[in-house]
């Protein structure tokens, strides 16, 4: 289990917003219990559940992952940080520069993606790449985290919560991430550790309190050859009662290596009974580096045409046919 530091400074208390009052209609997410994960029979039924939650919706609740509700309130309560102990000119400093390096790497500001019709975003981020993971706020701000969080510089106030935030991108990736590839691994009848192996963390390259929400990102699209495809989501504004709030998310990345070429796992046995799907012929696929780098130097700053679907835009990046819902 990862642990707090209790040598490091005290940060101010983020109360999480109150829950609205409004009836909403819940998705109905499958619970994935790592408690299972430490035996064989609980292994085998987690493979049937992490397959089955990945080949409908997409999205899952991690529960008993081994971070405790006061981990997570105090990983909050750092992750206001960068918004808030910041001034407006020291932000200048770290403000990314994602269209010419393809890294989220600093600050993005409001306003910087463009949605529809003029319409501008309202999400302000702090992104880490590799050494951190990401912090958002909707609608306000964001924190992202991606693993090694020392490699880059941070803004001064934040400096001495590193070790916190670095503790908490090890742990994601250790014992929620690994776990989860693995069972996705043995769900394609591949040996356990074949994705894993993808995804390392010291690989060069840019993740409700007792439950943590994955959703299935869109290079399983490439590796499970469209068997197992990237969650399909919209943002939406927030109920009525709590539009005028400050929402935060935090956030880790669970990216492949940057050296991984974007192709279907070709010697899976449940691949080659069900067939591939190639979202683009395997001599031209990217790798995972080339993928992340357009993805993000693109999104919200290319003028984007009607899709074939309804309620679907669409770009091309690499060859390859990318989807917006909207």
């Amino acid at each position: 289990m990862a642990e707090a530091s209790t040598s490091l400074p005290d940060v101010p208390h983020q109360e999480p917003p109150p829950t609205t009052n409004e009836i909403l209609e819940y998705a109905d997410l499958a619970i994935i219990d790592l408690k299972k994960y430490k035996t064989p029979e609980g292994r085998a039924e987690l493979v049937r559940e992490v397959h089955d939650a990945m080949r409908t919706v997409g999205f899952f609740y991690v529960i008993n992952h081994g971070y405790t509700k006061e981990q997570t309130a105090r990983m909050f309560d750092i992750a206001d940080i960068p918004f808030s102990a910041v001034t407006s000119h020291e932000k200048e400093k770290y403000v990314g520069q994602m269209k010419t390096t393809g890294s989220y790497q600093g600050y993005k500001p409001r306003g910087y993606w463009h949605i529809e019709g003029g319409v501008r975003d309202q999400v302000e981020t702090y992104n880490s790449k590799r050494d951190f993971s990401n912090i958002s706020h909707h609608a306000n701000r964001t924190f992202q985290v991606h693993r090694d969080v020392t490699r880059k510089e941070h803004p001064e106030a934040l400096r001495p919560f590193l070790p916190d935030i670095a503790a908490f991108a090890r742990h994601n990736h250790f014992n929620v991430l690994n776990p989860l590839l693995n069972l996705v691994s043995r769900s394609l009848e591949l040996p356990e550790d074949t994705l894993g192996k993808l995804h390392q963390f010291e690989a060069e390259g840019e993740t409700p309190y007792d439950e943590i929400v994955v959703n299935t990102g869109e290079v399983m699209d490439f590796l499970s050859g469209l068997y197992y495809k990237g969650t399909v989501h919209r943002v939406v504004q927030p109920p009525a009662d709590q539009r005028h709030l400050t929402r935060s998310s935090i956030v880790y990345f669970g990216f492949a290596n940057d050296d991984v070429k974007l192709v279907p796992l070709k010697e899976s046995p449940v691949l080659q009974r069900v067939g591939i799907t190639r979202r683009c012929e395997d001599d031209v696929a990217p790798t995972m580096e080339a993928w992340r780098k357009g993805r993000i130097a693109a999104y919200g700053q290319t003028t984007l045409i009607p899709g074939k679907e309804k309620g679907v835009q669409e770009e091309v990046l690499n060859g390859v046919v990318v989807k917006h819902y909207v």
